[in-house]
């Protein structure tokens, strides 16, 4: 009895999973994005400080509605402002899921000097 081999082949033609590894230091964030089996990594985020007691905190935006051709975000990775009522740098207002709140999240926008946005982008090919 004879019988025919079949090669498997795997294929996705969807990402239900991006991971995000960071690696902190004084002077930048090291990132790593991977999905499945392939990743970038390498990327730096440079920390724009304009004193020595500015800081970075990450946020994150929850689940979303998946739009093609529009970004779409995941992170934001922002530095904390002065406040001069306080003598002190802050960071505080923001929700740590940004898409919870449209009204608390402008806050961190319009005060943070210096932010990065990590988005995605979802095309039809």
């Amino acid at each position: 009895m004879k019988t025919d081999s079949v090669q498997l082949k795997r294929y996705y033609d969807y990402i239900d999973e991006i991971t995000i590894l960071t690696k902190e230091e004084e002077s930048v964030c090291k990132l790593s994005i991977q999905t499945y089996g392939r990743g970038i990594s390498g990327l730096k985020l440079i920390k724009k400080k304009d004193t020595k007691d500015q800081f970075y905190e990450w946020r994150y935006y929850g689940k979303d509605n998946l739009k093609l051709n529009e970004d779409i975000p995941m992170l934001v990775f922002a530095s904390s402002w002065y406040d001069k009522n306080i003598d002190a740098d802050r960071f505080c207002g923001a929700p740590f899921d940004l898409s919870s709140d449209k009204k608390e999240s402008a806050i961190l926008f319009e005060n943070s000097p210096h932010y990065y946005v990590l988005s995605y982008k979802l095309t039809d090919f």
